[in-house]
């Protein structure tokens, strides 16, 4: 009883984590292109490039924890439960 419970919250955080990760980096994402575009506003069309480049990893990272990390745990967490 007690090790199938431990075996539902382990893959309950597992989730939660992937889910964090993924908001943070989707977050940062958009500050990031949002810094972009206020640079490009500027003028300074190398340094927003370069951070809209940034943006664009790291919401390409969020996607990829959602599709590839947290789907697999939250699957597995349906199965536990």
């Amino acid at each position: 009883m007690q090790e199938e419970l431990l075996d539902v919250i382990l893959h309950a955080v597992v989730f939660v984590g992937y889910t964090v990760a993924s908001a943070l980096f989707a977050g940062f994402g958009v500050l990031f292109e949002y810094r972009g575009y206020l640079s490009i506003l500027g003028g300074d069309t190398f340094v927003a490039a370069w951070i809209g480049l940034l943006g664009l990893v790291m919401l390409g990272l969020s996607y990829l924890i959602v599709t590839d990390k947290a789907t697999v745990a939250f699957g597995e967490l349906q199965t536990q439960l």
